[in-house]
């Protein structure tokens, strides 16, 4: 926490020596006088101090926000292509800078938040005794699938004037989500993804 500078002036003089030589009961004596520019240079330096906590962190950091992204090298999913406000250079910073890779359907979930999409996983179960009989059969490699469930995304139809055989008849533009849970899942699973 910084000092204002009549603070670190008067800490100053009150570890002062004592005696004739260098009077510290006066704050306009020449001694305190001749310390008040120290007093002001302790307190600047304090409160840039105090600024550069908010450094440590990427999330809040201003000054050495390029040098995270330097250290960091440019994001292997294109997160960082186009123009990103400052907030959302923080934030990408951040959540690349604390990752954590997990394997538990909970941390797929916690990523695609960081991304701002909202996933559900769904698991699927390997036949076993005591199922009922309605109960979903599933072959055994099921058990190592994931479907991870996407928002639905905005379709774009061809019409019938503006397309030429070899068009495709529909399409859409994946979600970056899907990239980076293709790279991340655990080598034991199959993920599918299911936009709806």
């Amino acid at each position: 926490m910084s000092r204002g500078p009549d603070q670190v002036l008067t800490e100053l003089l009150a570890i002062s020596p004592p005696g004739d030589v260098l009077p510290s009961g006066d704050a306009g004596a020449m001694w305190a006088n001749w310390l008040r520019p120290f007093a002001n240079e302790i307190s600047l330096f304090e409160v840039l101090d105090d600024a550069m906590l908010a450094e440590v962190d990427p999330a809040s950091a201003q000054y050495l926000l390029t040098d995270y992204e330097r250290v960091l090298g440019p994001d292997p999913y294109g997160r960082d292509a186009g123009s990103l406000t400052i907030a959302q250079r923080q934030q990408l910073a951040h959540s690349r800078w604390t990752a954590k890779y997990g394997v538990r359907p909970a941390d797929f979930i916690a990523l695609a938040a960081s991304f701002g999409v909202a996933i559900s996983i769904t698991e699927f179960a390997d036949l076993q005794v005591n199922f009922f009989a309605d109960a979903q059969c599933a072959d055994t490699p099921i058990q190592f699938t994931w479907q991870v469930n996407l928002p639905a995304s905005v379709m774009a139809y061809a019409f019938a004037n503006e397309f030429s055989a070899g068009d495709l008849v529909s399409s859409f533009e994946p979600s970056n989500v899907q990239n980076v849970i293709a790279a991340r899942n655990p080598a034991q699973l199959t993920v599918v993804f299911n936009y709806a």
